[in-house]
């Protein structure tokens, strides 16, 4: 949890996981749904992400091949 931040919404001080990670774990889980949000984050924030952090990320958790199939249904 060292690269989660903090905001306080309604009064309650809560911790939020930086974007990249969000991405890495709907890779991980693979879920339809979870394909489509990935999709859509992709769309909508790709220019707020950042890609480095999350390749190195994919690597790290054995999960760039994942990654890459997701990206050429994307392709196709």
């Amino acid at each position: 949890m060292r690269e989660t931040g903090s905001l306080t919404l309604f009064g309650v001080d809560v911790l939020v996981f930086p974007l990249e990670h969000l991405l890495a774990i709907m890779i991980q889980l693979g879920r339809s749904k979870d394909k489509q949000r990935l999709a859509s984050m992709m769309e909508d924030y790709g220019e707020r992400v950042d890609w480095d952090r999350f390749h190195s990320l994919l690597s790290k958790h054995g999960l760039s091949e994942k990654f890459a199939r997701f990206k050429r249904t994307l392709d196709a």
